[in-house]
């Protein structure tokens, strides 16, 4: 092939060597590089490198309800509120009674709890306790204040 002339074949491309400067040295030999077409061509996209939207979240619907409580029925059972004796107790025990008083206070506690859970039986049941509990730490007490009155009057 002249060094002017074309390949016939428009896909292999011939590699001319640069001149070497020594003319003592040999060209190294011409290398055919073909130029092929990939086997799966993907079309340009302008956009490919673009940021992507990330979507959209919503909060869920929340829908509000309305209720109504329906008039007491005529010979229901009336739920009655029952007293826990919290604050007698505590004072019950720093004043009258320690031993009566803890076990009252340990009585309005259960007392409390029966009342929060609506549990009417139990809660009738351990505030007359508490309140059993409360009348023996203040006779007790009472009658220790009274006693230890009469001996420091007496001996004194």
């Amino acid at each position: 092939m002249e060094a002017d002339s074309t390949p016939s074949n428009p896909n292999i491309q011939e590699f001319v060597a640069p001149q070497m400067p020594y003319p003592t040295q040999q060209p190294p030999p011409a290398y055919a590089q073909v130029v092929t077409d990939p086997a799966y061509h993907q079309p340009y996209n302008p956009n490919q490198y673009a940021p992507v939207p990330h979507p959209t979240v919503y909060q869920p619907v929340q829908y509000v309800v309305t209720t109504t409580t329906a008039p007491p029925v005529m010979g229901a059972a009336h739920q009655s509120r029952y007293n826990d004796y919290m604050c007698w107790s505590i004072m019950s025990t720093l004043f009258c009674c320690l031993p009566f008083g803890l076990v009252a206070l340990v009585f309005s506690c259960k007392a409390q709890n029966a009342i929060v859970r609506q549990d009417s039986y139990s809660a009738m049941s351990y505030s007359k306790r508490a309140f059993s509990f409360n009348i023996i730490a203040l006779f007790f007490g009472a009658s220790c204040y009274i006693f230890l009155t009469i001996y420091m009057m007496r001996f004194q």
